[in-house]
């Protein structure tokens, strides 16, 4: 079983990793608003999608990672 700093070190490489996608994101972004209006909405939701299944998934283990220690401090 992790302990406590072990969880928490792995949690903020996962923030670290998630930081690093969303600002390849926001570069994608850029680059995808200079290039005019041609682009759909639908080519704006496949490349975002990544991005909010990791977010989803990450916030996801940090509830259950602070449902879990919450329950040993009770």
């Amino acid at each position: 079983m992790k302990s406590l700093s072990e969880t928490v070190k792995d949690g903020e490489q996962r923030k670290r990793h998630l930081q690093e996608q969303i600002d390849q994101l926001n570069e994608e972004c850029a680059k995808l608003a200079a290039q005019g209006p041609l682009i759909s909405s639908v080519e704006i939701r496949i490349k975002l999608q990544p991005l909010f299944t990791n977010l989803l998934s990450f916030f996801a283990t940090a509830a259950a990672f602070l449902a879990k220690h919450q329950q040993k401090i009770s």
